[in-house]
């Protein structure tokens, strides 16, 4: 449904709002793949992937849907705590390099200023 080229994440707000209306497991799994080749290809850190990893795994219960829906849900959970750990930490890193550098364009107009002087 949304593996595959046509269906291939595209963004990590596309990954949340996909993971939130996740309804069944095999689902589920699908969109974990997708993210994981996403964030792959995004050049993350692999320690990054083993920790997706480890936030999606959830046990099946051959025996009980409910069961297993409930495990799931756990984990859809997890994930997108990590996610939005993850665009938490980027937002505020692209912030402080949004800041440093106005800093130093201020810096550069000043000391040109003051050589004019």
């Amino acid at each position: 449904m949304f593996s595959g080229s046509d269906g291939s994440i595209r963004s990590m707000r596309d990954a949340v709002e996909r993971i939130k209306n996740a309804s069944d497991s095999n689902t589920f799994d699908w969109i974990i793949n997708d993210l994981r080749i996403y964030l792959k290809n995004l050049g993350m850190d692999p320690q990054l992937l083993i920790e997706l990893e480890r936030r999606a795994y959830y046990l099946s219960n051959e025996y009980s849907e409910r069961d297993t829906k409930k495990r799931m849900e756990d984990a859809k959970r997890r994930v997108l705590e990590f996610l939005a750990d993850i665009m938490d930490n980027h937002d505020n890193k692209s912030l402080i390099y949004e800041v440093l550098e106005n800093f130093y364009l201020f810096l550069e107009n000043l000391l040109e200023s003051e050589k004019s002087i």
